[in-house]
Formats: structure tokens, sequence, C-alpha cells
């Protein structure tokens, strides 16, 4: 995967958490064509880049514990 398709896959995914509207992990993954293990891995990305990430179960989505918007 080329790196601009990274970096959409990255704001795809930061405008799903910011929406609440991600889903469980699985169906995440799948809506965004990547592995749960891949899943994983860009959610670690946007932590290390600063964003508070936590799965609400009783939504199941993922959200955003602190005010956080990527900047690429």
């Amino acid at each position: 995967m080329a790196l601009s398709e990274k970096l959409q896959l990255l704001e795809r995914l930061d405008a799903l958490i910011n929406q609440k509207s991600t889903g469980a992990p699985k169906e995440l993954a799948r809506r965004l064509g990547i592995s749960a293990p891949s899943l994983f891995r860009y959610l670690n990305h946007l932590r290390n880049l600063g964003a508070d990430i936590t799965f609400f179960k009783e939504r199941m989505s993922y959200g955003y514990e602190n005010d956080f918007h990527l900047r690429l």
C-alpha cells in the first residue's frame, strides 16, 4: 500500500472515530478493507499521534476521549 493510501485510510478512520460510527473491530476492518491486525496497527498510529481512543461497548464504536483531530 502506497503512503498516500495509508494516509487516506488514517483520515477515513479518524473521521469514523469522530463520528462514533465505527462499529465493532471486525466490522470496521472490513469497512476499511484491511485485516483486524492492520486495524489495530492504525489505531496505534493514531494513539502515537496523541489520540486517546476507547471502544465504547454500549455504542459498539470507537471514540476519542480527548479532543483529537488528525492533521496531515
